[in-house]
């Protein structure tokens, strides 16, 4: 495991992050002077997952180390750990900016966020889990001029550049406070917000209190799988915010063997939409489709083939 890695892992649990039933007890209860947690206690991984590597599938991923059954918990991460709107709103210097700017949106918020985080280096309350964060991205958003013709069908050229001109739109909308921020150069470039953008988009988790998700340390190491149709039927949950314990928890979609990859369902996407948003291709994707543009003429005859091909 490299040093950034080890790091995140460590710090995590510091701050009440784990994977095991009674770790948190003892966190959240205080029973425990906080140097004596945090001595007790090398990683946040213990007892269920371990970082491993999976070349064939995903590339670093999140390992079972015991048999786990369907539904069973796997890893619980503190709120105080999320990367929110709500938290860059506490922010000593930050918050009282974001209140110049009303028009802002969470998602546009998030990534200020981030940036300002980065650039805060040591400093920042995070370190450890913005080093561990990929430097390259490949989402759409992130293609050139040339890469996007290389993607030939005209639906997903059209995709590519309606990303980079949001995300262009995006960034300009925020500059004014980049600039307010004082932040260097090299965080205000386009370059920059693009990178931030894409660590939320593809990184982010859903929660219930704020509609631009929240960057959840270590729960992003997980990979993804397509949902089957009997997950879509039973509605499995992979993870949710838990407001009683202000906690996200995240749990096996599936039953799984010691060793083998724990994998979790951003919902059902086409590749197209996983290139967009996560910057990825799943081969063999079940959900993957293709957007067929037919002449007027030929629709009611196409309507019809539909018609009795769904019964």
């Amino acid at each position: 495991m490299d040093q950034e890695l080890d790091e995140l892992l460590k710090w995590a649990a510091e701050h009440g992050a784990h994977d095991s039933v009674s770790a948190p007890l003892l966190h959240q209860a205080g029973h425990l002077p906080r140097q004596s947690r945090r001595n007790e206690r090398r990683s946040c991984l213990e007892t269920t997952l371990a970082v491993a590597t999976f070349p064939e599938a995903g590339g670093r991923g999140l390992a079972a180390t015991r048999d786990l059954t369907a539904g069973e918990a796997l890893l619980a991460v503190p709120e105080q750990l999320l990367m929110t709107a709500k938290s860059a709103r506490t922010d000593a210097i930050l918050g009282p900016l974001l209140t110049r700017s009303p028009g802002l949106t969470s998602h546009q918020v998030l990534i200020v966020h981030l940036l300002h985080e980065v650039a805060k280096g040591a400093a920042s309350f995070w370190r450890p889990y913005l080093l561990a964060l990929p430097r390259v991205h490949h989402t759409l958003a992130h293609f050139s001029a040339p890469q996007v013709l290389h993607l030939q069908f005209p639906h997903a050229m059209e995709a590519a550049r309606r990303a980079r001109t949001e995300a262009h739109r995006d960034w300009a909308a925020a500059a004014p406070l980049l600039q307010d921020l004082g932040l260097p150069p090299k965080f205000r470039r386009f370059k920059a917000w693009l990178w931030a953008a894409a660590t939320v988009t593809s990184r982010s988790v859903a929660i219930p209190f704020d509609s631009a998700g929240a960057l959840c340390p270590v729960g992003d190491l997980f990979n993804y799988a397509a949902p089957s149709e009997e997950d879509q039927t039973a509605r499995l949950t992979d993870g949710a915010f838990d407001a009683e314990t202000r906690c996200f928890r995240f749990y096996a979609r599936e039953n799984y063997r010691t060793g083998q990859q724990v994998l979790l369902c951003y919902g059902a996407y086409r590749n197209l939409d996983l290139l967009e948003h996560y910057g990825f291709l799943l081969p063999d994707n079940p959900n993957d489709a293709v957007t067929i543009l037919l002449p007027a003429s030929l629709l009611p005859k196409a309507a019809s083939f539909v018609h009795r091909i769904i019964g």
